[in-house]
C-alpha cells in the first residue's frame, strides 16, 4: 500500500527570450521515505518516461538520472537532459497529445526503479511547442502562433495551480479507510478547499467520490466511507485554488474483507431478555456477542435487580449512566458484580458457565473469553491501527458517544473511523458512588474474579488506543455484554 518513497513532481517553467528554443525543461520534485520523511542530501535514481494519450500509453521518449536531494528534500532534473534510453526527445510532437510524465525511482541512488507515480501535463513547455510549432508541427495553423497562444494560456494556469501530495492511507476496514494529504504550495492564490478523491477506476477525480477539507498549508486528514469491503480503490490528493484543482500522485489500497466478522450471529441474529428487550448480536472469531449494553432490570431467574443510589458488594443494583434515564436505551445499565453474576461462583473457563444476568442461552464472558476476542481481533491486520496488534481499541468501539481526542489511533481520535468489527462498545461510564466518565470510557464486566474483593473487567477510553484488562472493586457499576453458549 505504501510505495518505497514518494516523489511528487512539479515543473518549474521558465519563458524567456533566446536565440535558439531550449530543447528540455525543468522537473523539481519533493522526496519521502516510506514513512513520510523527507530524504536529504540523498543519492536517488530516476527513470523519467514521456508517454502519449494516457497514464498507460505508449512511451515516446525515456531517459534515466543520477541525483542528489538538497538538504530540503528537494530534488531537480531537466527532462530532455538526461541519458537517453528510448526516442528522441527533440521530434516529441508536443501539440498532438495529450502526454504524461511517468516517474520511477530507485532511494539508493541504483536503477532498481520503483513506479512513484504519473502525472498528466496539463500543458506543454511553451518554447518546446514554439519550436514544434515553426517546424511545422501538427494542426492547420502553419504558423504556428494560434496554437502556441492557446498553449501558452494553459501554462499560465499550469504554473499557478497549488502543489498537493497524497501522503498514506491507514486504518483501512471493510467500509471506510483514513487518508492523509499534504498542500506543499497554494500556487498564485489560496488554496480554498483541498481533499481527496476516490473511485474503483484509477485516477479518480473530484466528478468522482470526494471528500471536502478547508483549504491551506500542510497535512490534511479524512475519512472516507461508504466503501465496498474486499475492493481495490484508488486515492488521491486534490487542491483548489482560484486558478483551478491540482493532483497529487496516486495511492491504492484493499478494503477488508468482513467474510464472517461483523455480521449478525447465524441462527441468532437477535437475542430477548427476560424483560423482552432484543438485542442485535455481532459474530467476531468464534465468538458470538451482543451488539449493545445489556439494559435488563432483573436477573435471569427473575428476580429483580434495584434502581441503586449508592454502592454494594451485597446487594445487586443496577444505576442510570449518567444518572439519566434517558440513556438507558442506547447505554443500557450499570451493574455492579453482584447484579452481574447474581448467585453464581468466579468462572475463569473459557466458556464461563455462568449465566448470571444474562439472557438464556447467553453467559457473562469470562476474564479468558475476553482475551480470546482481543487476541483475535490484534491478530487481524484490517483491525489494527498503525499496523500494531495493541492498537484495536478503534476496532471495537462504537463510532458515536466519544469525547474527541488527537492522540494518534485513540477511539476519540476520528471516531467515524471506529467499529471495524461491529462490536459497538459504548461510552456508558461508570459508578463510583458518582457518575463519572460518560462521553469517556466503555468499563465492562467480566465473570472472572481477582481475590474476594476484586473482579476483571475490560476498558476502552476515548484518549487510548488499546483496550485496558484490569482487577477493579466489585462494588462500581460497570456494562455488560453476554456471549452466546
Amino acid at each position: 500500500m505504501k510505495r518505497l518513497f514518494t516523489f511528487l513532481g512539479m515543473m518549474v517553467l521558465s519563458i524567456m527570450v533566446m536565440a535558439q528554443a531550449p530543447e528540455k525543461f525543468s522537473y523539481q520534485a519533493v522526496v519521502r521515505d516510506a514513512s513520510g520523511n523527507l530524504v536529504c542530501n540523498g543519492q536517488v535514481g530516476v527513470r523519467v518516461s514521456i508517454l502519449k494519450n494516457s497514464a498507460n500509453g505508449v512511451s515516446v521518449y525515456c531517459e534515466t538520472h543520477q541525483l542528489t536531494t538538497n538538504a530540503n528534500g528537494l530534488l531537480t532534473m531537466e527532462i530532455g537532459g538526461g541519458n537517453v534510453v528510448g526516442g528522441v526527445f527533440s521530434t516529441i510532437d508536443w501539440g498532438n497529445g495529450p502526454y504524461f510524465v511517468k516517474t520511477e525511482t530507485d532511494v539508493t541512488g541504483g536503477s532498481n526503479y520503483t513506479l512513484t507515480g504519473t502525472q498528466q501535463l496539463l500543458s506543454v513547455p511553451y518554447a518546446l511547442y514554439a519550436k514544434y510549432a515553426e517546424n511545422g508541427g501538427s494542426g492547420s495553423d502553419t504558423t504556428g502562433m494560434g496554437s502556441v497562444l492557446a498553449r501558452l494560456a494553459q501554462l499560465e494556469q499550469y504554473v499557478l495551480y497549488p502543489l498537493v501530495n497524497t501522503l498514506n492511507v491507514g486504518s483501512v476496514y471493510s467500509q471506510s479507510a483514513v487518508v492523509t494529504g499534504e498542500v506543499l504550495s497554494h500556487g498564485a492564490s489560496q488554496v480554498t478547499v483541498c481533499g481527496f478523491c476516490w473511485s474503483t477506476s484509477q485516477n479518480p477525480t473530484i466528478n468522482s467520490n470526494h471528500s471536502t477539507e478547508t483549504g491551506g498549508l500542510g497535512n490534511f486528514t479524512a475519512t472516507i466511507t461508504g466503501l465496498t469491503p474486499n475492493t481495490t480503490y484508488y486515492v488521491r490528493a486534490y487542491a483548489t485554488n482560484s486558478q483551478g484543482t491540482a493532483y497529487g500522485n496516486e495511492l491504492s489500497f484493499t478494503t477488508a474483507n468482513p467474510a464472517v466478522d461483523g455480521q449478525p450471529c447465524p441462527g441468532a441474529a437477535t437475542v430477548t431478555d427476560i424483560d423482552n428487550n432484543t438485542y442485535n448480536t455481532v459474530k467476531i472469531g468464534n465468538q458470538c456477542w451482543m451488539k449493545e449494553n445489556l439494559r435488563t432490570t432483573r436477573n435471569a431467574n427473575g428476580t429483580s435487580i434495584a434502581l441503586g443510589s449508592s454502592t454494594s458488594t451485597t446487594t445487586a443494583y443496577r444505576y442510570y449512566p449518567y444518572n439519566n434515564s434517558s440513556n438507558v436505551s442506547t447505554y443500557g445499565y450499570l451493574y455492579n458484580w453482584k447484579a452481574v453474576m447474581g448467585s453464581s461462583s468466579s468462572s475463569s473457563a473459557n466458556p464461563s458457565g455462568v449465566q448470571g444476568i444474562c439472557p438464556t442461552g447467553w453467559h457473562v464472558p469470562s476474564d479468558a473469553e475476553w482475551t480470546q476476542l482481543t487476541n483475535y481481533v490484534g491478530s487481524q491486520t484490517h483491525y489494527q491501527c498503525d499496523n500494531s496488534s495493541d492498537n484495536i481499541a478503534k476496532a471495537l468501539a462504537s463510532t458515536t458517544g466519544w469525547d474527541s481526542s488527537t492522540n494518534t489511533c485513540a477511539v476519540g481520535n476520528n471516531p467515524i473511523s471506529n467499529n471495524a468489527t461491529g462490536f459497538s462498545a459504548l461510552p456508558a461510564g461508570s459508578y463510583y458512588g458518582d457518575y463519572g466518565s460518560f462521553g469517556n470510557i466503555a468499563a465492562l464486566w467480566s465473570a472472572t474474579e481477582y481475590d474476594g474483593y476484586l473482579a476483571y473487567g475490560r476498558g476502552l477510553s476515548y484518549s487510548n488506543a488499546y483496550v485496558g484488562r484490569n482487577y477493579y472493586d466489585k462494588y462500581p457499576g460497570f456494562s455488560v455484554r453476554c456471549v452466546r453458549d
